[in-house]
């Protein structure tokens, strides 16, 4: 559509000039982005935060949970290289560790993962699907576990939000 093309010409436009936008300007855009994101994956705005890559919103919350030392973080086995340098980073400097989650044979990541969440358990980073085979995990189940051992879960959907339901509520 030529309004789309309009639009996107106008954003990397604006993208090379970035001192051309005063500070409301920017946020009202972004804030426009938010609710109609919201409204397409039906949960509210202020559930959603931009930010230029998945690492930086790990490396968030990481700085923000709480993470005490003999507690474990739980990583898929496998997964994207700069969500384990986070949590290992996270780990170390609380005397925790991370436990990198293998399913057994025949087994599903979401069994996997839940037979790992204890008491123990400070954090669960979790994807909807595994990024090298696509393998799905219940994220549900896992936030279900999380919250009823004192964990937090900590999904990273960016490359599947709005491919594959995602369920804000429950999740």
């Amino acid at each position: 559509l030529h309004r789309v093309n309009d639009a996107a010409r106008e954003c990397m436009e604006g993208s090379a000039r970035p001192w051309a936008f005063d500070m409301h300007m920017w946020l009202d855009r972004i804030e426009s982005l938010r609710q109609c994101t919201a409204a397409t994956l039906g949960t509210a705005a202020e559930a959603l935060a931009f930010i230029p890559s998945a690492s930086y919103g790990e490396a968030i919350a990481a700085r923000n949970l709480r993470v005490e030392a003999g507690q474990k973080i739980l990583l898929m086995a496998g997964e994207y290289p700069s969500n384990r340098t986070i949590w290992q980073r996270t780990a170390d400097a609380a005397g925790a560790h991370c436990v990198d989650v293998t399913p057994a044979d025949g087994e599903r990541w979401t069994a996997a993962l839940l037979r790992h969440i204890d008491a123990d358990t400070a954090v669960i980073s979790a994807v909807p699907c595994h990024w090298t085979n696509g393998a799905p995990v219940d994220l549900t189940a896992i936030g279900d576990a999380a919250r009823r051992n004192g964990a937090a879960l900590v999904v990273d959907a960016s490359q599947s939000l709005g491919a594959l339901p995602f369920d804000f509520a429950s999740i």
